[in-house]
């Protein structure tokens, strides 16, 4: 499985993070926890409108365990 992060639009590099992802029932949507919303509330608001339809969109927790980086 493969991650990719990618805001090359403000400038940023892209990074892509190898690993095995597995689900995690345990853990809430993203929307409630406010270090989230504190850093993508914008980008959030730009793409979905509202921080709960985009946790209507992307209600499964995934934890990933890198393997490989690369930057």
């Amino acid at each position: 499985m493969s991650l990719v992060l990618d805001v090359t639009d403000i400038g940023r590099n892209i990074v892509r993070v190898e690993g095995l992802a597995r689900h995690a029932a345990d853990q809430s949507t993203a929307h409630p926890q406010p270090a989230y919303l504190a850093k993508y509330t914008e980008r959030i608001g730009a793409i979905f409108g509202t921080p709960e339809r985009f946790a209507e969109l992307f209600s499964a927790a995934l934890v990933i365990t890198p393997t490989r980086l690369r930057i």
